[in-house]
């Protein structure tokens, strides 16, 4: 019975990371879908793209070492125009099942450093089916948007 047990544990965790895997797929193949009522012309930014752009301002010395070990973490990238002034902007975006603290604090500090990369306004998004009481406090603090 504890071998039982054990197995279903794992295999509970194994699920869990394929389901956050494909809704973290899921949004970067659909951005505009789920992007699209904050900004127009969403178009994403691939990683190979963003790491060029982390390596010169590595090289630049805009951003640390480890300011980019955290920002090529990022799940989903994309830029486009403010649906509201048509101003140019980033969003760079923590994907999770269920968005909390950690998530919303990895979206501000992600754009943070993808603002200073790209020169460009960014603004953290995380996007997750549900988000915990605290996620949303923490949201409203850091000006992250929830989706």
């Amino acid at each position: 019975m504890a071998v039982l047990k054990k197995d279903v544990a794992v295999l509970k965790d194994d699920v869990a990371a394929l389901k956050g895997s494909d809704f973290e797929r899921t949004i970067r193949e659909k951005a505009p879908a789920y992007l699209g009522r904050l900004i127009k012309k969403c178009r994403g930014i691939s990683i190979e793209d963003l790491a060029h752009t982390l390596d010169d301002a590595l090289d630049a010395e805009k951003i640390t070492d480890t300011e980019y070990e955290d920002a090529i973490l990022i799940d989903v990238v994309v830029k486009g125009l403010f649906k509201t002034d048509k101003r140019p902007v980033i969003l760079a975006v923590e994907v999770s099942l269920t968005v909390d603290l950690r998530d919303v604090e990895r979206a501000y500090n992600r754009a943070n450093v993808i603002a200073k990369t790209f020169d460009m306004e960014t603004i953290g998004v995380a996007i997750g089916k549900s988000i915990t009481h605290g996620a949303q406090i923490r949201a409203e603090e850091l000006n992250v948007l929830v989706v």
